[in-house]
């Protein structure tokens, strides 16, 4: 069981709170970094046109297909994550080429992505106390040298998820809207550990690898009021505002700046609810 997480639920009779206007926390006042969301574009005609052709085939294999209606949602999660994390690269490939993705259904696999990066999340690190979690969460998400002898791709299968996240949802509110709700609270979960357990020396550099990622996925999930609508209201969030207030010694200095981005961006989105009172 999480022990630290415990604890700061039941800390949550405080009755914290997000200031709207402000974007600072009743009982810290270090939250006041502006929410930036930098999201590469990309520039110039694909160095290969028939990579973008490559990829509607791989997604079709994948069950995605070009209509929307077309689907396979009778195969296994676990049986079509083996593919995915075979087609992602593609697909980064693509856009970072300045591919032509017009015609693909990105939605479709905009919602088998994240329905992964939940599924792993909530496998990851069931049953584990808070310090085993954590080390999860870093072992899944960073990003290994692939120049390295015994490095396989499915090595790089949380990075990968998150980087195809990130372009996923870069531009469109479509593809946002067709993404599971859960997600976000997935996420701060994770951002719950980094930010409140102690890191491993020996794991900084790996960290550094998916900070920002990580951070950049939640603020563009949270351009989405639904998703901010059903985050107000989770335990994860939750947990995350107390941490950072009543462990503000013990936290995390980078990831707590982290942290602070994506509370500015909650607390920035005009919703019919806020962050409730315990």
């Amino acid at each position: 069981m999480w022990l630290q997480f415990q604890e700061v639920k039941d800390q949550a009779a405080k009755g914290e709170r997000i200031n709207k206007e402000t974007g600072e926390l009743s009982a810290s006042g270090e939250l006041s970094v502006s929410v930036e969301v930098k999201v590469e574009k990309v520039e110039g005609s694909c160095k290969n046109p028939q990579l973008a052709q490559v990829l509607r085939e791989q997604l079709q294999e994948l069950g995605i297909h070009t209509s929307p209606d077309q689907r396979t949602d009778h195969v296994p999660l676990e049986q079509r994550e083996e593919h995915l994390v075979n087609v992602l690269p593609l697909y980064i490939q693509v856009c970072e080429d300045g591919g032509r993705l017009e015609g693909l259904n990105l939605k479709g696999l905009a919602a088998l992505t994240a329905d992964t990066v939940i599924y792993n999340i909530h496998t990851r690190l069931a049953e584990r106390h808070a310090e085993g979690a954590r080390c999860e969460v870093v072992r899944f998400f960073q990003r290994y040298d692939t120049k390295e002898t015994n490095c396989e791709k499915r090595d790089n299968q949380g990075w990968l998820l998150l980087k195809s996240l990130l372009l996923l949802t870069a531009d469109s509110s479509d593809i946002l809207s067709c993404i599971n709700p859960g997600l976000p609270a997935a996420l701060v979960k994770c951002l719950y550990l980094l930010v409140c357990l102690p890191a491993q020396k020996e794991n900084s550099a790996s960290e550094e690898t998916f900070q920002e990622l990580l951070t950049k996925v939640l603020l563009q999930l949270c351009r989405q009021p639904v998703n901010v609508e059903s985050l107000v209201e989770t335990q994860e969030l939750q947990c995350l505002i107390i941490g950072l207030t009543s462990l503000w010694d013990q936290t995390s200095v980078a990831w707590r700046h982290q942290a602070s981005r994506v509370l500015k961006a909650v607390s920035a989105v005009a919703t019919s609810n806020t962050v409730p009172n315990f």
